[in-house]
């Protein structure tokens, strides 16, 4: 029941923001971002994101799936689950589409220690970012988007300083420094 609750945000406490900002909260009350709950898929579908439209890498989370993940059938229908670290490590990466960066960043991440709930932002930040392909940007994605740190924003992305400012402004964009 616990995962269950975090998957759909529950974690979140929806008070303050709702003092700060009460018009932005009144236009959606009660949502609570969803999140994932196993850092290794999220690092891999941030990773596999990076810089590419989400088709494709859709394409590639798909193909890394049917490779290493495993099949669960019930009442007919075909489901698959995410592979897990172990599952990866030291497997071929090769075939699915997936640039050379991002086949060592999905290696280093099968080999890394992902237990990084206990640490404070910035140390999640610093240790994540000693990984091939994944810099500030990713590690800020995870804090927000897997562990549930609502004081977290990925502020250096394009996508997210549009949504930012169009929930809090009539501006078009906002810079970085204004998101954070």
């Amino acid at each position: 029941m616990a995962e269950i609750a975090h998957l759909l945000g529950g974690a979140f406490d929806l008070d303050g923001f709702v003092r700060t900002h009460p018009d932005v909260a009144a236009r959606s009350p009660g949502f609570r971002p969803p999140l994932l709950s196993d850092p290794f898929e999220m690092l891999v579908t941030a990773v596999t994101a990076q810089q590419i439209s989400l088709r494709a890498a859709a394409v590639m989370r798909a193909g890394l799936v049917r490779r290493f993940g495993s099949r669960v059938s019930h009442d007919g229908v075909e489901w698959w689950r995410f592979p897990d670290q172990a599952a990866v490590r030291g497997g071929d990466l090769t075939g699915l589409k997936l640039s050379r960066i991002k086949i060592r960043s999905i290696a280093a991440l099968a080999e890394a220690d992902l237990d990084v709930a206990h640490l404070d932002d910035e140390a999640v930040i610093t240790r994540l970012s000693e990984l091939p392909g994944i810099g500030r940007w990713t590690s800020e994605w995870f804090l927000a988007r897997c562990l549930g740190r609502p004081n977290i924003v990925a502020a250096g992305d394009l996508v997210v300083r549009k949504a930012v400012a169009a929930w809090f402004s009539e501006d078009a964009i906002w810079s970085e420094r204004q998101v954070r």
